[in-house]
């Protein structure tokens, strides 16, 4: 499949009027092939002809085949949940801390990484200080202790787009013997991740940014070594290993199934489905170099017109994600929500986050209103 026909086939794939829609790290427009699952859905739920319990098995395990094709693990490895700060706490609290551990979280992180350790005595956290938005390995040594048994961190920081150098950050954990929890919410459809070259103990993402589908609807990766560590602190039908209605005895599967308690958000699983199988069939090299291109135009226009950054932004750490200071930002927020467009204010930043289906149309208009 040639370039132009993989860029038509997600151009075709959105309903028009998109161009200014740069809130992608927020929220995604759902694709009309989304939309058309929804649909038929819906009737079929309608008229009583759905089937929510090994319906929603079934599309669990395809699920987890695509997204282990595309990340590169095994699909014992996969649990599909509700949101970030969901996994995490049931990540720590299912973990065995001693008194005296430690946790190394980064300023300016998103909470709901921070803050499900905030519930706990311990690990007692320690805080890194990003250098130009991102934790430097220089940063992370320096912090480092014989008690810090665990580093937890986000792969792109939501608010600059700065991308954290995991692949190092590993290194350092393995030679260590530290767990390295990541938050990939907006990593995932953006960047390459393969998780047989780079080792990560736990990563966790929503789905409803980068992967076109609704809230509620997240996955939990886990490393086979961490597997076996981490004690599920639920049970439910869909945790246990055979899928059967009992009522005793309790017998979790040998799986990250077994984090899986109850039923899950059905739309979402037949939504991230499409996602990944969408996803598998382009590649993720498409995607990310499609991303980076626009986030490249977007750069250049801003620095055209001489606007400032939170962040000096290169290369090494770009995603799709950039913020910028407007000196008139309601005013820029409203002529862009006027055309049908949306981004994100939040402390003094507008953040701009373009889509796959995108192209250069939409740095051309976004230039007549900044």
């Amino acid at each position: 499949m040639s370039f132009k026909a993989v860029e038509n086939k997600f151009t075709n794939n959105f309903s028009p009027g998109l161009d200014l829609f740069l809130n992608n790290a927020s929220r995604s427009p759902i694709p009309l092939s989304h939309k058309k699952i929804i649909e038929d859905y819906l009737v079929e739920w309608s008229r009583a002809k759905h089937e929510p319990y090994y319906y929603n098995f079934n599309h669990a395990d395809i699920l987890k085949q695509q997204i282990g094709r595309f990340v590169n693990c095994g699909t014992n490895q996969i649990a599909i949940g509700t949101n970030v700060a969901d996994g995490f706490s049931n990540l720590i609290n299912g973990l065995s801390w001693k008194d005296n551990d430690e946790v190394l979280l980064t300023h300016e992180d998103y909470p709901s990484v921070t803050l499900p350790f905030h519930t706990q005595q311990s690990p007692s956290i320690k805080w890194i200080k990003p250098i130009n938005g991102v934790a430097t390995i220089d940063a992370i040594q320096k912090a480092l202790t014989p008690q810090v048994k665990a580093i937890a961190i986000s792969w792109v920081n939501y608010t600059t787009g700065q991308v954290n150098p995991i692949p190092a950050i590993s290194k350092l954990c393995q030679k260590h013997n530290i767990l390295l929890f990541v938050d990939a919410t907006q990593a995932l459809g953006v960047l390459p991740i393969d998780l047989s070259y780079v080792h990560i103990d736990y990563v966790t993402a929503s789905l409803y940014k980068w992967c076109f589908c609704p809230q509620g609807t997240a996955i939990s990766i886990f490393s086979n070594k961490l597997l076996n560590q981490v004690n599920p602190i639920g049970s439910g039908v869909f945790s246990q290993h055979d899928r059967q209605l009992r009522y005793s005895p309790n017998q979790p599967a040998n799986s990250a199934q077994k984090f899986e308690f109850g039923n899950l958000n059905i739309l979402g699983i037949m939504l991230a489905h499409e996602t990944f199988k969408w996803f598998n069939d382009v590649g993720i090299k498409f995607i990310h170099s499609t991303l980076i291109n626009l986030t490249q135009g977007l750069l250049k226009l801003l620095t055209e017109k001489c606007y400032k950054y939170p962040v000096k932004y290169t290369e090494e750490h770009e995603s799709s994600i950039i913020s910028f200071i407007h000196p008139n930002s309601e005013e820029f927020m409203k002529q862009l929500q006027s055309q049908g467009g949306n981004a994100t204010y939040r402390h003094g930043l507008i953040r701009l986050s373009p889509g796959i289906y995108q192209t250069e149309t939409t740095i051309k208009t976004l230039s007549t209103i900044l």
